[in-house]
């Protein structure tokens, strides 16, 4: 029945190609036979499979339509790829993109499904599966005028280059007869209909968008159309159609090779908005322009000065979510869904998205003032809405002429051009553009604040893009200490105030620490977390030295100062005072895991720090063979986790530290710590309760010992890792120039001589240290970096 069939096919092909010449020869009998074409049913529709065409040789002078230029008029081409889209916005940009980029690796021309009125159907109530065509409102979005001849560009730039010239879809896309790129479905149904066209039909639930099988498809079904000769046809009798429901782009894991992803890209670059959308989007960038002064006056009466590099555009977006965006099922299996969604004023000035810029929130009704907010994140909300000014749409136009699609794309277009992009990665919206701006901007600049991975990325299998290839191991390096109400008491009685501390006390020492870092240390970024108010003396004074600020109040802080008092700290109510701020001061930077820093790695330090050279991953893990396999094998965002053994050097499961003032490869100082921030953020609330009762039973807490008491094995066998001593290298052990951190703790320079005077607990190491000259040099390196 099948060889009958297919005879049977061939038969009628071979009558309807012989009428269709005679009628050009015989132009007064045309419409007759064509007439007789329709009534023998020429045309074949749904055919399940590709039937064996005929030699097309003798009928290569064959074309549809007719006429020049690139109007619709010129015809189909002898492969098109006909698709729908469905489901919400994002879905429909990335199915039509998709399709797009399918037809292009195909060299098949797209056809583009008719839209309907916003009025007569919602594009966010069609699931994957419905009729043809009730679900594509995209066209009411996009200007596909536009982009035809752009997306025409793309076909050449892919089939002109010197391996594909052999394929006939080269011939078509590199010839001048200039076919469109792009039909909707009534013109081709119409050209059909004019020139009586046979078309072969496929339907495409057994092909694959995109993928080596995918273009082996393509070229198998371009090869239908090559002489026995080797030569092409390039305008045969027959049209190969493949029609695609929006699943197509359904698919888990399409794992798109790199070619596949610049093409995409190229093909995303080629759509173009709706000019009510454009024209929408330019009156926010105006409205936000007139947010520019009261950002930058609001910002620099707080201490924070314009970069003088900074360009257009002026504003930064903010995607901040009031409601999870994981289903149940997703949420069991994701640790970062709502991740420091109240904390993302923590992250914004720890990433340094400028507050001299207005933030436009995408997709809010109102600018957050009424964000209901836990007691623990107080301080980080107030960050985010005392130094940031927040604009949402409202604030500037009436937007409700728009329909919620062209509000999202207002957003989108909004979000892909700021200065900085911060979204929660879990929404394919916010995913799409993550991607979009590491594809065609600075990635530095587009940061998901709840960490992680991006679930739309991994779907596409483009993990590997540059800003989502390396998530565990961040650069720079987050340096993290910690200043309190001590160092206000310091700065208040320091002559020069804002200039340059004379008493090496606090200040001073974070002074040099901090200018050793940025003098020595590019890899690393300085954030000090304090309890100092925003806009204090102190918060001015660390931005002017450098340092990015991140206001803090411990949510233990209260009952901590109440254990200390109740506890009956020696002297009076002043010296109580003093010694329970000097408490919380040293406990502080335990909270760095409460931050809603998205980093896996936080690099931690007490304030006497020297930094001499830069610090590296390879080196904080141990320049080993095995440390770097280890970080290779390391993909926190993913699920895969590799740590080195308890005390050895490593990636950490839970910290590393190095020895205390006796050299050892024991870890028990706790003075530089390289911690895990996700695993310590999940032991963070118990670890909290058990520094708690600590702290009411002593007012000198000693953050190292409730560090090893705490994370420690049954058998009571430390759980930290060892971290090099060059990263806490004592100046009395013998002089190393490896070393990039540091420790001077004990001692104090003083005199343009740069003699050390040490403390009475380091007495026993003073002769060491001037025999060796190791605190005269670093001496000297204080007396420098203070001068600088």
């Amino acid at each position: 029945m099948a060889s009958r069939a297919c005879c049977s096919y061939r038969t009628w092909l071979f009558l309807s190609v012989l009428l269709l010449t005679l009628a050009r020869l015989f132009g007064v009998w045309e419409s007759l036979l064509q007439g007789l074409l329709l009534l023998i049913g020429v045309r074949l529709e749904e055919v399940p499979e590709l039937p064996e065409l005929p030699d097309l040789k003798s009928f290569a002078s064959f074309h549809l339509g007719g006429g020049g230029g690139t109007s619709a008029q010129n015809g189909l081409a002898a492969f098109t790829f006909q698709f729908q889209t469905c489901g919400d916005w994002t879905a429909q940009r990335l199915q039509l993109v998709l399709g797009m980029t399918t037809a292009v690796v195909w060299g098949a021309q797209v056809i583009i499904p008719d839209s309907q009125p916003a009025q007569t159907a919602n594009f966010l109530d069609f699931a994957p599966g419905d009729g043809w065509d009730r679900r594509n409102l995209f066209t009411s979005l996009y200007s596909f005028q536009d982009q035809e001849e752009h997306l025409r560009k793309v076909f050449k730039d892919y089939w002109c280059r010197p391996q594909q010239r052999s394929s006939p879809a080269a011939d078509l896309w590199c010839s001048q007869d200039g076919l469109p790129s792009i039909l909707n479905r009534s013109t081709a149904q119409k050209l059909l209909r004019e020139t009586l066209t046979p078309q072969t039909v496929r339907q495409c639930e057994d092909t694959a968008p995109l993928g080596a099988a995918s273009k082996a498809f393509g070229a198998q079904t371009w090869s239908y159309w090559t002489h026995s000769d080797g030569s092409n046809v390039m305008k045969p009798l027959n049209i190969e159609m493949v029609k695609c429901d929006c699943t197509f782009a359904n698919v888990e894991a399409l794992e798109l090779s790199d070619q596949d992803l610049e093409i995409f890209w190229k093909v995303d670059a080629t759509l173009k908005f709706a000019d009510h959308i454009l024209d929408a989007v330019q009156q926010l960038k105006s409205g936000l322009q007139k947010y520019n002064v009261t950002a930058r006056e609001n910002a620099e009466r707080l201490g924070y000065q314009r970069p003088h590099s900074l360009g257009s555009p002026r504003f930064h977006v903010l995607q901040l979510l009031r409601h999870d965006p994981c289903d149940e099922e997703e949420a069991m299996r994701r640790d970062n869904c709502m991740n420091n969604t109240m904390e993302v004023g923590n992250l914004m000035l720890a990433e340094g998205v400028d507050p001299t810029l207005p933030v436009y929130l995408m997709g809010a009704e109102t600018s957050g003032a009424d964000l209901l907010v836990a007691p623990e994140h107080a301080r980080a909300m107030e960050s985010l809405k005392k130094i940031y000014t927040l604009v949402s749409k409202e604030m500037i136009w009436d937007a409700s002429a728009l329909t919620s699609a062209a509000l999202v794309a207002v957003d989108f277009v909004l979000a892909s051009e700021a200065e900085f992009f911060v979204g929660n990665s879990i929404p394919d919206i916010s995913g799409y553009l993550i991607m979009l701006r590491d594809a065609r901007r600075d990635a530095s600049k587009t940061l998901h604040y709840n960490g992680g991975s991006v679930p739309l990325a991994d779907r596409l299998g483009v993990s590997n893009q540059s800003s989502l290839q390396d998530t565990t191991f961040r650069l720079p390096i987050k340096w993290i200490f910690s200043l309190g109400v001590t160092a206000e008491y310091a700065l208040a009685h320091t002559s020069g105030a804002l200039a340059v501390a004379t008493d090496f006390n606090e200040l001073r020492r974070t002074q040099i620490a901090l200018r050793s870092a940025l003098a020595y240390a590019p890899s690393i970024l300085p954030i000090c977390m304090t309890t100092a108010a925003i806009g204090s003396p102190l918060a001015k004074w660390l931005l002017q030295n450098g340092a990015r600020v991140i206001y803090h109040s411990p949510a233990w802080s209260s009952e901590a100062l109440q254990g200390w008092k109740d506890f009956g700290c020696e002297g009076g109510a002043a010296a109580t005072a003093a010694k329970t701020n000097t408490a919380l001061s040293e406990v502080l930077r335990m909270d760095a895991v409460a931050l809603g820093l998205p980093d896996e790695f936080l690099l931690l330090t007490g304030n006497t720090m020297i930094f001499t050279k830069d610090v590296t991953w390879t080196g904080l893990l141990g320049e080993s063979k095995q440390s770097k396999l280890r970080m290779k094998k390391n993909d926190f965002a993913h699920g895969k986790f590799n740590f080195a053994k308890s005390r050895e050097t490593g990636v950490p499961r839970y910290f590393a530290m190095s020895c205390g003032v006796r050299q050892s490869l024991e870890p028990t100082d706790a003075s530089v710590m390289l911690i895990n921030r996700r695993v310590m953020r999940d032991t963070y609330p118990r670890f909290v309760r058990y520094v708690l009762s600590k702290l009411k039973q002593s007012c000198h807490p000693n953050l190292a010992e409730f560090y090893r008491k705490f994370y420690r094995e049954k058998d009571k066998d430390s759980l930290a890792n060892f971290l090099p001593s060059i990263y806490n290298w004592r100046p009395f052990w013998a002089p190393n120039p490896s070393v990039a951190i540091n420790n001077f703790e004990g001692f104090d320079c003083r005199g343009t001589g740069g003699a050390p005077r040490l403390t009475s607990t380091l007495v026993g190491n003073i002769t060491e240290c001037t025999m060796m000259g190791s605190c005269d040099m670093l001496c000297d390196l204080v007396h420098d970096l203070t001068r600088s």
